[in-house]
């Protein structure tokens, strides 16, 4: 009886540390660094879709640039690309302006 009883502790034992380990090796997969070698040249702002911005993480030291192109391509950039800031700043003062506008046309609309 004592046999089975400490049998059966220890298997559960090691189902539960089993279970846990399995647990983290999956929530850290999700945080590794998606870009394995990046692209240095240059890309015009009329071919780029979207620009994701992954952020340094437990997983990643890097932050990493990822392209999306019209045409469904994703591409890593070299954060250090002259372009790729030129392009970021280009964004950013569209969407202020982009956001500045609809906020005056709120104020329009209200009056």
């Amino acid at each position: 009886m004592k046999f089975t009883a400490i049998s059966v502790v220890l298997v559960l034992l090691v189902i539960k540390n089993s279970s846990v380990q399995g647990i983290l090796e999956t929530n850290d997969a999700n945080h590794k660094c998606k870009c394995l070698k990046t692209f240095g040249g240059a890309l015009l702002l009329q071919y780029i879709k979207t620009i994701y911005i992954s952020p340094p993480s437990g997983g990643c030291r890097n932050t990493e640039f990822i392209v999306t192109l019209k045409n469904g391509d994703k591409i890593c950039v070299d954060p250090k690309c002259k372009w790729l800031s030129q392009v970021l700043r280009t964004l950013r003062r569209k969407k202020a302006t982009t956001s500045n506008t609809n906020v005056q046309r709120q104020r329009q609309d209200s009056k």
